[in-house]
């Protein structure tokens, strides 16, 4: 499944080597995906897509921040969910806190480009067949 690494700490964030990253999935399903390995009621009907996820790695296999990941279900199996709802800390745009197990994971397995990761992207009329009236839309650049 497809992850990118919006944020992560460097240091760990205890004495244990568990780090802190903050996740977000290149669509929708993939996070309804993750509720139903989890054995979590799927709940459709919430519209935020990243998460934070806390773990235990060693530094030069830990996630790395801007980063994409095809990471293989397998790898969550050990974590326990918890959901964020709208009123709690982040549930502006957090859907759920996820906690990995004591054993270390190593990610580097699962690193990918961002190519590898994205819908591919037909090309790009010549530049002189381009209107005047072109509007640009930008849409989730993290």
């Amino acid at each position: 499944m497809p992850i990118y690494v919006e944020r992560t700490n460097f240091k760990p964030i205890s004495d244990s080597g568990r780090r802190f990253s903050l996740l977000d999935t290149d669509d929708i399903r993939t996070n309804l995906h993750i509720e139903r390995l989890l054995r979590r009621e799927v709940n459709d009907h919430q519209p935020q897509s990243m998460l934070a996820i806390e773990y235990k790695s060693l530094p030069w296999k830990s996630l790395k921040e801007g980063s994409w990941y095809d990471i293989d279900d397998n790898t969550f199996e050990q974590f326990r969910y918890e959901s964020v709802t709208p009123e709690m800390p982040g549930g502006a745009f957090l859907r759920a806190f996820l906690y990995g197990p004591d054993t270390p994971i190593d990610f580097t397995e699962f690193l990918t480009s961002q190519k590898n990761a994205m819908p591919p992207v037909g090309p790009l009329p010549p530049v002189d067949e381009l209107s005047t009236n072109m509007q640009l839309l930008v849409v989730d650049c993290g």
